[in-house]
């Protein structure tokens, strides 16, 4: 046990983190390097007498990030669209938290060795006292915190099993009729797009059940607080997978939704509806 907290994971966690600037800075010197040399994709507009009329940019800003998912997913297959939702909202609430948990407590982490950071942020609900103290406006900060934690894995578990749920089921990929023609043609189902046992697939599958792994120990700790070595070990090494996987898999994606801006441009300029 000694050797995994003193050595192995503060190890892992400067290989993690050195993984994943690299694999970071490939990413966005390919994504870069073909933006210079690639053909634009948007060149000026004709000027005409009748321009099209564009949106603003928070009516681009709603229509690609909510209305895209409203119009079609949500009436489509509900279950796994809701499911999506409240598994991202919760998953990116509670790393968020570890996040500014970790920010607000650099004066106190950068004063002991990286193994015992590394504990107090991974573990940050059963070392409040430490990072947060016992009053004042931190220490208020800290019970929200944890409260809003709570909340957040609650809503990450039940979200993050809904899609497995629904493969089980055979119902993931099914689309509920929502057309009046295809109704009136007596269509009452549809079995959706069939999925394809490719890399991509499976490795979606892998990791989504990390991650499942991962927010089900952490709710765990946080209900049933276990050793703090155990802790350290679990949230430590699941939390350092994520983080050096993240450039070199599909997680990538996450980062890669900034490259809405392009649909949100086209939508303020009038080039697309």
């Amino acid at each position: 046990m000694e050797f995994f907290i003193h050595d192995a994971i503060p190890f892992y966690a400067k290989l993690a983190l050195a993984i994943c600037i690299l694999g970071m800075a490939l990413r966005f010197s390919r994504y870069f390097y073909n933006r210079m040399t690639m053909k634009r994709e948007m060149t000026p507009r004709t000027p005409t007498p009748y321009p099209a009329k564009g949106k603003s940019i928070l009516g681009a800003l709603w229509a690609v990030n909510v209305q895209t998912f409203t119009k079609f997913w949500l009436k489509a297959n509900p279950i796994t669209a809701l499911g999506h939702v409240v598994y991202h909202v919760g998953f990116f609430t509670a790393m968020g938290i570890y996040g500014l948990v970790a920010i607000l407590s650099l004066d106190k982490l950068a004063k002991v060795p990286l193994h015992r950071a590394i504990l107090m942020v991974a573990d940050w609900f059963n070392f409040k006292i430490e990072l947060f103290g016992t009053s004042g406006f931190y220490h208020s900060l800290g019970e929200f915190l944890t409260s809003v934690f709570l909340v957040a894995l609650l809503l990450a578990v039940p979200g993050i099993m809904t899609p497995f749920v629904m493969s089980i089921l055979g119902k993931r990929g099914m689309i509920r009729p929502v057309d009046s023609v295809a109704k009136a043609l007596g269509i009452t189902s549809t079995p959706g797009l069939t999925t394809r046992n490719s890399i991509h697939g499976w490795e979606r599958k892998i990791l989504g059940v990390g991650v499942l792994v991962m927010d089900c120990m952490m709710l765990f700790t946080l209900l049933f607080p276990v050793g703090a070595d155990l802790a350290y070990i679990i949230h430590a090494t699941f939390g350092l997978t994520i983080i050096a996987s993240l450039p070199f898999s599909f997680l990538f994606h996450e980062i890669y939704r900034l490259r809405m801006w392009g649909a949100v441009r086209r939508l303020v300029d009038g080039r697309t509806t």
